[in-house]
């Protein structure tokens, strides 16, 4: 019987997302960073929370680079990297960034959704226009911080649906049932809202995910 051991690594995931053209140029870009991993949300049956935003810059060199090694034209890439929450010996520092996967296709989920309101943008029409002008004619700049939220059925919440409809009605822009078979990984209940300033986008997440136990 064959084992593979894997080392586990000390920090949290940071994706490169976008589309490229011809000569493997990034067209677009953008980012999504997941305070708490997927693995985690599935296995505790946790929270999930997923923070659209612009790419940092590693991350947007380290992906520029590795487009260029891949047969990457004209199409939407998702890359995870994870950041080390602390110094990993034979990974690296607190900060630093380690590769984890590459996807050539788009990002699943509400990721594309979260791209365009993020940059007020539509990432369709900028794939569209490199397949067939291998152009970006939209100009894309990050706007808005676009949190994907997924409440769980099993947690008791401090505040209901229509608390956070009321309290935050002009910041959200999509809320949805979740299909039983995605539930895990993307909560049983999402908002997708969006935040202009990191104490907005923190204000949000602790109301929405605040435990009923914590009041």
């Amino acid at each position: 019987m064959l084992f593979i051991e894997e080392e586990v690594v000390k920090g949290h995931v940071e994706t490169f997302d976008g589309i490229t053209d011809s000569q493997r140029n990034v067209l677009f870009a953008a980012s999504q960073v997941l305070p708490v991993s997927l693995m985690d949300a599935v296995n505790h049956d946790d929270d999930v929370v997923s923070i659209g935003q612009a790419p940092a810059k590693d991350l947007y060199d380290a992906g520029s680079r590795l487009l260029k090694e891949l047969d990457s034209r004209n199409k939407f890439f998702h890359f995870e990297f994870f950041r080390l929450d602390e110094d990993q010996s034979g990974l690296g520092k607190k900060g630093d960034i380690v590769g984890l996967e590459v996807n050539m296709r788009a990002p699943g989920g509400y990721i594309t959704d979260k791209m365009n309101y993020a940059y007020e943008t539509d990432v369709y029409t900028i794939w569209a226009d490199s397949l067939i002008y291998d152009q970006c004619f939209m100009h894309s700049e990050f706007k808005h911080y676009i949190t994907h939220l997924g409440r769980k059925n099993s947690i008791k919440y401090a505040y209901s649906n229509e608390d956070i409809r009321n309290k935050f009605s002009e910041n959200i822009i999509q809320e949805s049932d979740v299909d039983k078979a995605l539930a895990n990984e993307m909560g049983n209940h999402a908002f997708l809202i969006k935040a202009d300033s990191h104490d907005e986008l923190n204000e949000q997440i602790q109301y929405i995910l605040k435990r009923r136990e914590n009041l």
